[in-house]
Order: C-alpha cells, then sequence, then structure tokens
C-alpha cells in the first residue's frame, strides 16, 4: 500500500490542514480517499473504466478524470483495447501495475 501511495504522490498526505484542525466533511479527503480506490482497482488485471466504475461506486466521468491524469504523469498506461464485458463495445484497459506494462500505449 505505501508503494502505491508513493507512486500517487500521495505519500506525505493527511486528513488534517495542517494547523491540527480536520478537514470535517466538506473536503477533498472524500476525492483523496476515492483516487486511491480507483488506482488500487486498476493495479492489476487490466480493465476498463467502466468496469472499474462499477466495482467501486465511483462516477465514470470522475474515473475519467483521474485516468487522464495518471497517464499524462506515467502512473497508468493502456495495455490494450478489447471488448468491455458489459457494454460489449471496444474499450480501453487500463492498469496501473507496471508488469502489464510491456508493449502497452500511453495515450
Amino acid at each position: 500500500m505505501k508503494a502505491k501511495k508513493a507512486c500517487l504522490g500521495l505519500e506525505g498526505r493527511t486528513t488534517s490542514s495542517g494547523d491540527g484542525k480536520s478537514l470535517g466533511k466538506d473536503t477533498n479527503v472524500k476525492w483523496y480517499k476515492q483516487e486511491i480506490e480507483v488506482f488500487n482497482r486498476f493495479f492489476g488485471v487490466p480493465q476498463s473504466m467502466l468496469q472499474v466504475a462499477l466495482q467501486t461506486d465511483v462516477l465514470r466521468a470522475n474515473i475519467c478524470r483521474y485516468v487522464d491524469k495518471w497517464l499524462k504523469e506515467g502512473k497508468v498506461k493502456r495495455v490494450y483495447k478489447g471488448i468491455c464485458p458489459i457494454t460489449k463495445r471496444k474499450v480501453g484497459k487500463y492498469s496501473t501495475d507496471p508488469k502489464y506494462w510491456e508493449g502497452g500505449h500511453n495515450d
């Protein structure tokens, strides 16, 4: 887990504001946790964004945003294009696990 947080660049983050006060409910902590959860779901066998959205109950729009950001940072790769088992459409299959990156595309 520590390696995954380091890869995301989230290693030093905490859920407090730095002045000792709790951030409360209306903060970015929810999005921070959501981003980690999505990253962990992509760590392993390549999956489509919709598959991860259904597994995590995170909106697909948020997942698209995270994947776009990670593609630019080199933290995720589109390993191949395949048929989504849910929609039966051609989709990109992504993974954050470098062992699946051989021959993958970063676009």
